[in-house]
């Protein structure tokens, strides 16, 4: 009988090695993916987070060069004036805008949308604080929310709900402060 001398590889070794590179390329291609997940989360987190704070830094400069602040409220409208610098905020459309106004009533037509596309401002308040005798205007506390524009993925409360996030990624974000105006 005359025996092989085979210097290669079997059938079934190979579909072996086939089989453990699969499932090599399985586990790293899901972790590649997470990878990229979290980094994509945390883009989104840190673009709103920038957002926001790039608005408040711009009120709480307007607010230093200006000696007076007013507030008034038409329909789902709140105004919120720095000198005359207006603040608009729609709470029905979610829209924050600046424009300019001399008695903080009627909207600036020319008014520029702070929050751009993909994004939503889900509540801003501005509250004047004043002296005890509400005599001397000193400032006001603001605090602005901002979120992804993305309602499927929002709860009741305004908060991210982790258990809808598919592909998409929510990011709210708030910030509070409070500024002062200018010394006459």
């Amino acid at each position: 009988m005359k025996r092989f001398d085979s210097k290669g590889f079997t059938i079934v070794e190979l579909l072996m090695a086939m089989a453990i590179f699969s499932f090599v390329m399985v586990i790293v291609v899901v972790a590649f993916t997470q990878l990229m997940r979290s980094y994509r989360q945390g883009v989104t987190s840190q673009k709103t987070q920038s957002l926001a704070r790039e608005i408040i830094v711009d009120m709480t400069r307007i607010a230093h060069e200006s000696n007076e602040i007013k507030t008034d409220t038409t329909g789902t409208t709140s105004h919120f004036c720095l000198g005359n610098v207006q603040y608009n905020y729609n709470s029905a459309a979610n829209t924050l805008s600046q424009g300019n106004s001399a008695d903080c009533t009627t909207p600036d037509a020319s008014s520029e949308d702070l929050v751009g596309d993909g994004y939503q401002v889900l509540d801003f308040q501005a509250e004047p604080k004043s002296n005890a005798s509400n005599t001397v205007q000193l400032g006001a506390n603001i605090s602005l929310t901002i979120a992804t524009e993305t309602d499927d993925l929002l709860t009741d409360t305004n908060a991210c709900n982790p258990a809808l996030a598919g592909s998409q990624f929510c990011s709210v974000t708030t910030i509070n402060t409070a500024v002062g105006l200018r010394g006459e």
